[in-house]
């Protein structure tokens, strides 16, 4: 929701990593570091340590920043909580920038095994190298968790959860 109404501004974060998200008393998430003084732009300033595996190929590259750049990093995120290490690891954008031109990382489903066929597509959307074959809006990304997390309440399984198409497709919406 965070992401979403950022992007509806025309701001972006930049540098969403694990350390920018933050949980409250109440279990909810919050999201630190979104600055209306962030507009589309460049990356300009060195990224940290704990920034760079986070970090999108194009922003890496120097390339311009989007909302798909802090999906790109959502995706990063989500893939550390279900495996325990980001899907992209180094020390210095170079090494980050190495493995993301190398192999693809294992599939959340490989890793996770009990992590379910829709979340598996979805990171695996968010982390994609090309910017285009990432969801295009948060709110896509927030609607298709809104209806993963309907089927399982309603003890959908994932056959059936599968079947039925699984959420919304992410791409052309």
């Amino acid at each position: 929701s965070a992401l979403e109404a950022a992007h509806q501004r025309g701001a972006f974060h930049q540098f969403l990593s694990p350390a920018s998200v933050l949980l409250t008393e109440e279990g909810q998430v919050k999201i630190a570091g979104l600055r209306k003084d962030r507009p589309e732009a460049r990356l300009g300033v060195k990224p940290t340590h704990e920034d760079v595996e986070y970090l999108a190929p194009e922003q890496i590259a120097g390339g311009a920043v989007s909302q798909r750049t802090d999906l790109f990093a959502l995706g990063c995120i989500l893939y550390q909580m279900l495996t325990g290490a980001p899907p992209y690891r180094g020390g210095t954008a170079a090494q980050v920038q190495s493995q993301q031109r190398g192999a693809a990382p294992p599939r959340l489903s490989k890793v996770a095994t009990d992590c379910p066929v829709w979340l598996d597509r979805l990171v695996m959307q968010l982390i994609a190298i090309q910017p285009t074959q990432r969801p295009q809006f948060a709110s896509s990304v927030k609607l298709a968790l809104e209806e993963a997390c309907e089927k399982v309440s309603q003890g959908t399984g994932v056959v059936q959860h599968a079947v039925s198409a699984g959420p919304a497709s992410l791409l052309g919406a």
